[in-house]
C-alpha cells in the first residue's frame, strides 16, 4: 500500500508525514505508527492507495490524536474513491478528554471493497494497524475460473471410468 502527500497544483508549501514510536507528547502503543500534521498548507491531505493500481477494502484502523495528551475531538475523514466513480465517507471522532491513546474503528460495509484510493482528511492524526484487502484482478479471476473448468472436466472423466455407460441393455 501506498501513503502519499497530495500537494494541489500551483501550491508551493507542503507537509510531511513520519513513522515513530511516540514521544512525550504523542500517543503510544509499542509500535510504530503513522502521524500526520498540516500546518504549512491548507489544501494538503494523505492519499492512499495500492501501488499495482488494483481495487482494495477497508475493514479497520486505530486513530488518535497525534498531540497527547488530547482535550478536543478530533474528527477524521476517510473519502473513499469507487471503481464505479462514487465516493463514500466514513468520519470517525478520537476521544478527546485528555486522551493519549489509540482507539480502534471499524469502515462501514460500503469501504469493505471497490476502492481505488482514499483520501484522508483531518488537519493532524495519528494511524496504526490499518486492516485492507486486497482484490483479485481479472487474471486472477481468469486463472480460477480455468481450473474450475479443469477440475470439472477431470472429474467426469473419472466418474466416466468409474461408472461406464452399459451399450445394448434395455428392456
Amino acid at each position: 500500500m501506498r501513503f502519499q502527500v497530495v500537494i494541489p497544483p500551483g501550491q508551493s508549501t507542503y507537509d510531511n508525514m513520519a513513522i515513530t514510536y511516540g514521544a512525550d507528547n504523542t500517543p503510544r502503543n509499542g509500535t510504530p505508527f503513522m502521524g500526520w500534521f498540516r500546518q504549512h498548507n491548507p489544501y494538503n491531505y494523505v492519499l492512499l492507495s495500492l501501488t499495482n493500481g488494483l481495487p482494495f477494502g477497508l475493514v479497520a484502523v486505530d486513530l488518535a490524536d497525534p498531540i497527547a495528551p488530547s482535550y478536543t475531538n478530533l474528527p477524521i475523514s476517510f473519502i473513499g474513491y469507487r471503481l464505479d466513480g462514487t465516493t463514500i465517507t466514513n468520519t470517525f471522532v478520537t476521544p478527546g478528554g485528555g486522551a493519549n491513546y489509540f482507539v480502534s474503528y471499524n469502515f462501514s460495509s460500503e469501504f469493505a471493497s471497490g476502492l481505488l484510493s482514499v483520501r484522508i482528511d483531518a488537519d493532524r492524526w495519528a494511524m496504526d494497524n490499518l486492516v485492507w484487502v486486497a482484490e483479485p484482478g481479472v487474471s486472477a479471476l481468469v486463472v480460477i475460473g480455468l481450473l474450475l473448468v479443469g477440475t470439472e472436466r477431470i472429474l467426469r472423466g473419472h466418474r466416466r471410468a468409474i461408472h461406464p455407460q452399459r451399450e445394448g441393455c434395455g428392456t
